[in-house]
């Protein structure tokens, strides 16, 4: 190729990049959004519900007074139960009942670039609307019957607002995130994750020099509001059962202190006092950073080092949200990505010199966000209720270990076979008596052991009945006995 040749193809690239760069925003975010709700819309009813979609539906439609009285769920607030109230009015289907968290979980990308124009500017916002539309993690919990996309929406609603009352203070900006807070905390109680966050983007703005100190009186003023606005929720039934949960240990602790063989309580006390001295070191820290540097990450993004370990670590954080494991750990941690991806966009503008590090982590997270969306798999529960209504005879009855899992059987099965949830401290004696008035029994329990970890109905049944078939689908095992 001759130096003209040479020429004219980098005046045409040349070209291109600045017809790129003339598109208006408006346009990319419009693009933006279209793509985020179609891969939120992506095949959002092919996968059957799974456990807790279907224990939300029933516990949509237990209604306002069991929410309150706390007798039918006290491990959540009522409000997105409540707007799913309305929804299911609409009809049934997984598609329905998914919707109402990808047209929320669309929407924060809107909202996403709009809190990264305040505190990043134009190419940190544009960065972070691309890497939150096409974010693994928040598809899949937009592609999910829970309140988790719903809160991540209101959380960014309040954080948004925050911002604004930073930088000029007004009372319409104050009584919005008086609203978002509330309803986020109506919402989930991990909403108060939010505070940490918030008093780092305080500390940045009194540092810099963006806000004054009453912005500290706006922010503790505005939470107290929301607190008198969540004191009926706190004196329910239902929230005083959580509260009494909580104090021996939340699901995440338990989880560790059943890994590690300790008191789940020690690990809440052990989380409670390593925020208590982390975060007050922290915003000390952001402060005098933000306040004795104040081109400081300008010249962190021309540090080769940090721009490869965050690189290596935005692709470490892609990979965990894609495998099919810890989603007990990252539902509680979600309502934080957003922040995270924001903190990557404040290393990787939208601008030339990082055009081509961001195109390949947007091809990366798309793909990832394919293989959540098509191939990681949720409990195959229309798989196993269609096995077993093929399968059985008038004769038949279906027992669920542990009872809660009745909730996504009776959503498939639609009362078509008998059906018993037990568990591990039912009587036997129960046993007996479905096996004397029913000629064969379904054992249905997860292809783990914390349904019946000394496999006592397991042993009973192999005792007094013949094990005839045994079938398993993505963590759901299967056996049929007859008597």
């Amino acid at each position: 190729m001759s130096s003209a040749d040479d020429v004219n193809l980098n005046d045409n690239r040349t070209k291109k990049r600045q017809a790129f760069a003339r598109i208006p925003t408006w346009k990319i975010l419009v693009i933006a959004l279209l793509l985020a709700l179609g891969l939120r819309l992506l095949l959002l009813g092919s996968k059957s519900l799974w456990l807790d979609e279907a224990w939300g539906l029933s516990v949509t439609k237990a209604g306002q007074k069991a929410l309150w009285a706390g007798t039918y769920e006290d491990h959540h607030p009522p409000l997105f139960y409540l707007l799913s109230g309305y929804l299911i009015k609409l009809g049934e289907s997984e598609f329905k009942l998914r919707l109402l968290s990808a047209i929320f979980g669309a929407a924060s990308v809107l909202l996403i670039y709009q809190l990264g124009i305040d505190i990043g500017g134009k190419k940190v916002a544009l960065s972070a609307t691309w890497l939150s539309c096409l974010s693994p993690l928040l598809i899949w919990y937009s592609q999910e019957a829970r309140s988790y996309s719903f809160l991540i929406f209101m959380g960014l609603v309040g954080t948004v607002a925050l911002v604004k009352l930073f930088l000029r203070p007004n009372l319409g900006w104050w009584l919005l995130f008086v609203v978002a807070m509330s309803a986020a905390l109506y919402t989930h109680y991990g909403a108060f994750l939010l505070i940490p966050v918030q008093l780092v983007l305080l500390a940045a703005s009194l540092a810099t020099k963006q806000s004054r100190i009453t912005a500290v009186f706006f922010w503790l003023a505005g939470w107290a509001i929301t607190i008198i606005a969540y004191w009926p929720w706190l004196h329910s039934p239902a929230a005083r059962s959580f509260l009494g949960h909580l104090k021996t240990g939340s699901y995440p602790a338990q989880l560790f202190a059943d890994k590690f063989n300790v008191d789940p309580s020690h690990i809440m006390k052990i989380f409670a006092a390593g925020l208590l001295v982390a975060i007050p070191i922290g915003l000390f820290l952001v402060y005098r950073l933000f306040q004795k540097n104040n081109n400081l990450w300008i010249r962190l993004r021309t540090q080769k080092w940090i721009q490869s370990f965050l690189v290596l670590l935005f692709i470490i954080l892609l990979w965990a949200s894609v495998i099919p494991r810890g989603y007990s750990i990252k539902k509680q941690l979600v309502i934080f990505w957003p922040f995270v991806l924001l903190f990557f966009s404040w290393f990787w503008p939208w601008e030339k010199s990082y055009q081509k590090l961001l195109a390949s982590l947007l091809i990366l997270s798309l793909l990832a966000s394919f293989v959540n969306i098509s191939l990681i798999p949720k409990a195959q529960w229309r798989e196993t209720v269609s096995f077993i209504i093929k399968q059985s005879t008038k004769k038949d009855v279906v027992l669920l270990l542990p009872s809660y899992m009745t909730s996504p059987f009776d959503y498939y099965s639609q009362g078509r076979i008998a059906r018993y949830g037990i568990n591990p401290s039912s009587s036997l004696s129960e046993l007996e008596s479905l096996m004397n008035d029913y000629g064969r029994v379904w054992l249905v329990s997860p292809q783990v052991d914390i349904a019946d970890p000394e496999k006592k109905i397991e042993s009973w049944l192999k005792q007094h009945a013949n094990r005839i078939e045994e079938k398993s689908f993505y963590r759901i095992l299967i056996h049929l006995y007859q008597k």
